[in-house]
């Protein structure tokens, strides 16, 4: 099953710094931040709590892609 993707970069009141939204199919499934020394992911659970099915290559895109936009935008 393929999953699009896709990452938005946002500035959530309860943060210091913009965060990296990482939505697959419409639903938020991770996270990328820099609230501490070093990027942090972190991951949610499915809101029908099955868990996630995602091919490695996407979520590793999705997550490298992240990476990159918050990196580009903290600079």
């Amino acid at each position: 099953m393929y999953h699009l993707f896709r990452v938005n970069v946002s500035s959530p009141p309860d943060r210091k710094h913009v965060v990296a939204e990482v939505i697959f199919d419409n639903v938020q499934w991770a996270e990328v931040n820099q609230e501490g020394k070093e990027l942090l992911a972190e991951f949610y659970p499915r809101p029908d709590g099955r868990p996630w099915e995602i091919p490695l290559a996407a979520a590793l895109g999705a997550l490298q892609e992240a990476r990159s936009r918050l990196v580009e935008t903290a600079a």
